[in-house]
C-alpha cells in the first residue's frame, strides 16, 4: 500500500523512489515555505504578549 503523495511520508517516499517530478517537488517545498513564513511571523508577533521580558 502506497502512502499518499501529500503526506510527509508519502512525499519523502515518492522522492526517494524517483516518482515525483522536480516541478512538483519544488511546488511542495515552496508551499511549505510560504506556510512556514506565515506561521512564524504570527508566532513572533504573539510571543512578546505571552512571555515577560524579565
Amino acid at each position: 500500500m502506497r502512502a499518499p503523495a501529500d503526506s510527509p511520508d508519502g512525499a519523502a517516499a515518492s522522492t526517494a523512489a524517483d516518482r515525483m517530478p522536480p516541478a512538483l517537488l519544488f511546488t511542495h517545498i515552496f508551499a511549505l515555505g510560504v506556510g512556514q513564513a506565515l506561521t512564524l511571523s504570527a508566532w513572533q508577533a504573539s510571543i512578546p504578549e505571552l512571555v515577560p521580558r524579565s
